[in-house]
């Protein structure tokens, strides 16, 4: 189990998700909020809110949609579309990279066949004259009503979760009392002062005029020995080891926040894990 130990950041990237892989979610928030785990199956199976995509949706097989859908960028899908309930789009639709309804929510495509709004009534025209009646045209054939399209593929499982931030390290227990300072040593006897030297003898007074020789200088007594270096005090005993201190707790998933900049403002880096007031955990990404 040495993943306990590890960052989100350190753990080894997966791939794909299978259904029975697990995700960290946080059950009923605003109540008793406790962490449990839930299958990738399951939770992409019944996800019972909106859900807002802000970036590119590829989608390799066929999508049913039976809510709201809002799509703020591009959808892009490689087989049908098989729409039951409301579509919101912020953008424009494009039919064979052709635009055909602008973002304003207006049609931009080809006119031909389309039927308007009935426009303002204008002023009365002269009355013209009378032209010669037409012959009566054809009936036009009902056409077939078109099949019913196929309804598409389950998508497939979405990837699986990051684990859950490691807890902070617990603090270092307190470091043990220092040991006492050794005895210091006695100091070592001052060596004995040499002899002095003997005094030259004095010279005889010669006759008046020349000095008399000085006697030679005696020679410098003997430096006594240097006493020996007292003994060096016993060193202290080392104080014992502090305790080791308590283990952090893990932390739970932050939050609830309503969205990526929410949870941002409120510390939750890049990557990192929070929850929403449904109990759904996200991945901040933006």
């Amino acid at each position: 189990m040495t993943d306990r130990a590890k960052k989100v950041s350190e753990l080894t990237a997966l791939a794909n998700a299978a259904g029975e892989d697990l995700l960290l979610i946080i059950d009923d928030p605003s109540g008793t909020p406790e962490s449990k785990k839930i299958t990738v199956a399951n939770f992409f199976g019944n996800v019972a809110t909106n859900t807002l995509i802000r970036n590119t949706l590829t989608v390799n097989g066929a999508v049913l949609l039976a809510g709201n859908t809002s799509i703020s960028k591009t959808l892009t899908v490689s087989n049908n579309v098989n729409i039951t309930g409301n579509i919101g789009i912020s953008g424009s639709i494009s039919v064979a990279n052709a635009a055909v309804i602008n973002s304003t929510g207006f049609w931009v495509g080809n006119p031909s066949g389309l039927k308007g709004d009935k426009g303002v009534t204008g002023d009365k025209g002269d009355k013209g004259n009378t032209g010669d009646k037409g012959d009566k045209g054809n009936t036009g054939d009902t056409g077939d009503k078109g099949d019913t399209g196929t309804t598409g593929a389950k998508g497939d499982t979405g990837d699986k979760g990051d684990l859950g931030t490691t807890g902070d390290k617990g603090d270092t227990g307190t470091t043990g009392a220092k040991g006492d300072k050794g005895v210091t040593g006695d100091k070592g006897d001052k060596g004995n002062t040499g002899d002095t030297g003997a005094k030259g003898d004095k010279g005889d007074t010669g006759t008046t005029g020349a000095k008399g020789d000085t006697g030679d200088k005696g020679d410098l007594g003997t430096t006594g020995d240097k006493g020996d270096t007292g003994t060096t005090g016993a060193k202290g005993e080392k104080g014992d080891l502090g305790d080791k201190g308590t283990k952090g707790d893990t932390p739970a998933v932050p939050g609830p926040y309503t969205d990526d900049t929410d949870a941002g403002n409120n510390g939750v880096s890049i990557g990192g894990l929070y929850y929403r007031s449904t109990g759904v955990v996200y991945i901040r990404l933006s």
